[in-house]
């Protein structure tokens, strides 16, 4: 690729006012999700952004995507886990059972409903 194909590459990509606080790839590798105060869906094959898929007034502290990338799981600092479905870019649920940020999610294999989230001071569910 040489330097104007990757320009051309590169800038449909940008994200103006934020810098990125968490991120995950798919396990395809085709799609990119980065968050700050809002999540940001980039299409890596066709080098697109999708756009903003949500956005908060808490900064999004972790994020995870399940083994078959058909859900992307979310932890702000608020407590709050959001779920959204990744063909979509709905959001599908959320609750808040967490007093503290949510510091890690990680699906469990071979699932794409159950995942463990822990939380600032000591907590893991």
């Amino acid at each position: 690729m040489n330097f104007s194909e990757t320009i051309k590459y590169i800038y449909p990509l940008r994200i103006y006012y934020e810098v990125s606080n968490a991120f995950v790839i798919s396990h395809d590798n085709q799609t990119l999700y980065i968050a700050y105060n809002a999540i940001h869906c980039i299409d890596l094959k066709n080098a697109k952004n999708l756009g903003k898929i949500y956005h908060s007034e808490w900064y999004i502290c972790s994020m995870a995507i399940s083994f078959d990338d058909s859900r992307l799981v979310a932890g702000n600092a608020y407590g709050e886990v959001l779920v959204f479905d990744t063909i979509s870019l709905q959001k599908l649920n959320s609750f808040r059972n967490y007093v503290y940020l949510i510091q890690f999610i990680a699906f469990l294999p071979n699932s794409n409903e159950e995942f463990i989230v822990a939380y600032h001071v000591h907590g893991i569910e």
